[in-house]
């Protein structure tokens, strides 16, 4: 739908005007939907890659699907719920999706680094990637300070995936098991928005004991989980596609140094029996 519209004041605006304003006319153009495509042009660009060039490597597709499918059907659901700052977490979320996706896409090019560059690099594809599909999905003719934030919040989300990541591969490195690696990763997202909220915890600990007031610390930390959970629901799929598929099942292995059978400890050595007594 395009075309002129009328817009007119039906409510109380205060010192602003009347209550009931003359109409004025606008010629209303619905903004593109190019940029909401982005992210797909640019996986599909990344299947084109070499180590890509196999019908297994376009499941990615799916995880990334379902996040996408999860945002849109919940919007079209419960429109109220995505409004201002919901809206906003759902574009960043769906583009921390964007990133682990390319990561994953990625993955056959960065086997064999040690544990302190795999995080590296996987921060800075996943930051980077994110990063710029929040960018040009968003309206950034207004906002720009909460664009910032959101910005600066999926710097943090990159970083912390990434080490979740790393530190989650690091406690299986003897013994590797899916449901293993998953507890621990829920461990790590938990404990570092833990570590991320800690200063605000402390602030709103000092107003508490200071003013007898202050935000409620039981409702932040509730936040707090929230948004820990829905950190771990966007990996998740990614995760389970590497689980079950053996295409990204291998790269995954070969890029968090994964041991393909358990490392069990040595057998203590063979202790010959005495001769018998002539």
């Amino acid at each position: 739908m395009r075309g002129p519209v009328q817009v007119a004041a039906i409510a109380d605006l205060g010192g602003l005007g009347d209550k009931e304003g003359p109409r004025v006319n606008y010629e209303w153009v619905p903004p593109s939907l190019l940029p909401q495509f982005v992210p797909w042009i640019a996986v599909l660009l990344l299947l084109l890659l070499p180590a890509n060039r196999r019908p297994q490597a376009w499941w990615v597709l799916v995880p990334m699907g379902v996040i996408w499918l999860i945002d849109v059907v919940l919007k079209a659901a419960t429109p109220e719920m995505f409004s201002d700052a919901n809206d906003y977490l759902a574009l960043a979320l769906t583009s921390l999706a964007f990133g682990v996706a390319v990561l994953w896409l990625l993955t056959g090019y960065l086997a064999g680094l040690s544990k302190p560059v795999v995080f590296l690099v996987s921060t800075l594809i996943i930051s980077a990637s994110s990063i710029l599909a929040y960018l040009i999905r968003s309206d950034l003719s207004e906002l720009v300070p909460v664009t910032a934030v959101f910005v600066v919040a999926l710097l943090l989300l990159s970083l912390l995936t990434a080490l979740a990541l790393v530190l989650s591969a690091l406690m299986c490195k003897r013994v590797y098991r899916p449901p293993r690696l998953l507890a621990w990763f829920g461990v790590f997202i938990l404990g570092g928005w833990l570590v991320i909220s800690s200063p605000f915890v402390i602030v709103f600990l000092v107003l508490n004991l200071t003013q007898g007031g202050g935000p409620q610390i039981l409702e932040f930390l509730w936040g707090v989980l929230v948004d820990a959970l829905l950190t771990f629901a966007v990996v998740l799929p990614f995760l389970l596609l590497s689980f079950l598929e053996s295409h990204y099942k291998e790269r995954f292995m070969a890029l968090f140094g994964l041991p393909r059978f358990p490392q069990h400890a040595a057998a203590p050595p063979q202790v010959n029996p005495p001769p018998p007594l002539t």
